[in-house]
């Protein structure tokens, strides 16, 4: 075989650089170097940025200098902050540790796996296993009724098990969201109340009465949702408005964030074969808990294919900044602001078009994987952002460095 034809064998399964998506594969081959960094996870403390990758090594550099990390801690497995901005970290089995006292976990429980670790208000550790959500001294475990059908699992022995979300994200009212992108076979969002300890689904309420009538399977194809739910709905002179958490539910789940007025935007996008995606505004009306939701469709790029419209843009992940009151996403076209006018009307700019690479293959679907998981703003200019390829990537405002 020439080598020719051996490039052109091994162009699927090769990383390419985003740049121009006409001949981009070819031009990645021969200038861009193949990254084996891969991070889970990051924290920004001050100056100091903390890597988590995922041999479960969280290492530290100074965003000042990134020619070499400052420190290492070893087995960590997961990593939040607490209400000082302290970086905290969890081995594998559930044992804290203090970034800056490192030498005294300050738990004395024993978890089998963690898959990730928030703190609350109060500086309580909520751990996601498994085995369910263990906080305060209690596990919590799900009925099958109340959440995504992909969120349960069987693990090896065949014992039902919590499986590992694909986004996870803590609301101002201590409600942690689980995101789940499962592909060409969906996906959706499941919701854990850390008041209530309940789950929950984001279903919409004709999801809600298929799953109260399915074991009777007495259904009516004329039932009037609002007035069986007149709990879950309030109708304005303008607007319908529903009850958190019916109508939150996503597809292929590739963020979630919350701004400062307690409005929620999701992303969801899906390659397979094709492109499918969407972001949403989840509008506070006013009234308690009760929400609109939003379709930002006028901001993403379509092209026109005989005589219908098709999304041109691999959508990523969603992130508030606090500093400058924007929201702002991540798509293959770069990294855009969200600006909202009048009249329920939105616009985007476009911030920064890194040079990111991208791996083909894909568990549940044929295409090419989302390239950056999520980002952070750290000012009004800069940010965060980790990668799947080329490690985290810090943009200072005027020019993107990688952190390896």
């Amino acid at each position: 075989m020439n080598a020719v034809k051996f490039i052109i064998f091994l162009l699927p399964l090769l990383l390419f650089s985003q740049e121009n998506k006409q001949d981009s594969i070819l031009k990645s081959l021969l200038k861009q170097k193949i990254f084996d960094s891969r991070y889970s996870d990051f924290k920004v403390s001050g100056n100091m940025l903390y890597g988590l990758n995922y041999r479960d090594s969280l290492i530290v550099w100074d965003l000042n200098n990134n020619s070499n990390h400052i420190n290492v801690f070893v087995g960590a497995r997961s990593i939040a902050k607490n209400n000082k901005g302290q970086v905290v970290y969890c081995t594998r089995n559930g044992k804290l540790f203090n970034t800056c006292n490192p030498t005294d976990s300050f738990t004395d429980i024993n978890i089998d796996k963690v898959y990730y670790l928030f703190l609350d208000d109060s500086n309580e550790p909520i751990f996601i296993t498994p085995g369910g959500i263990f906080y305060k001294g209690t596990n919590y475990f799900p009925e099958r009724k109340n959440v995504q059908r992909s969120i349960l699992a069987w693990d090896i022995d065949h014992n039902k098990i919590l499986s590992a979300a694909n986004v996870y994200f803590l609301d101002s009212k201590q409600r942690l969201w689980m995101g789940y992108d499962e592909g060409e076979f969906g996906g959706g969002i499941t919701f854990f109340d850390l008041n209530t300890k309940e789950y929950y689904n984001g279903d919409s309420l004709y999801d809600l009465y298929l799953d109260e009538t399915r074991e009777s399977g007495e259904r009516d194809d004329k039932v009037n949702l609002y007035e069986r739910y007149p709990d879950k709905v309030k109708i304005t002179e303008k607007d319908t408005l529903y009850k958190f958490p019916y109508g939150f539910g996503g597809i292929n789940v590739k963020g979630i964030a919350e701004d400062d007025r307690g409005n929620f935007y999701v992303s969801n996008s899906l390659m397979h074969f094709y492109l499918n995606g969407s972001i949403s505004k989840i509008k506070y009306s006013g009234f308690d808990d009760f929400y609109r939701s939003k379709s930002l469709r006028s901001i993403l790029k379509f092209i026109k294919i005989k005589k219908r419209k098709e999304l041109d843009e691999y959508i990523g992940p969603v992130a508030y900044n606090p500093y400058d009151k924007h929201m702002y996403y991540y798509s293959d076209l770069g990294f855009s602001k969200i600006i909202e006018k009048p009249n329920d009307k939105f616009d985007k700019m476009l911030v920064l078009d890194p040079k990111i690479s991208w791996k083909y293959g894909m568990s549940h679907s044929v295409g090419y994987g989302m390239n950056v998981d999520k980002f952070e703003f750290i000012d009004a200019k800069r940010f965060i952002f980790l990668t799947t390829n080329n490690g985290i990537g810090y943009y200072d405002g005027k020019e993107v460095s990688y952190f390896k």
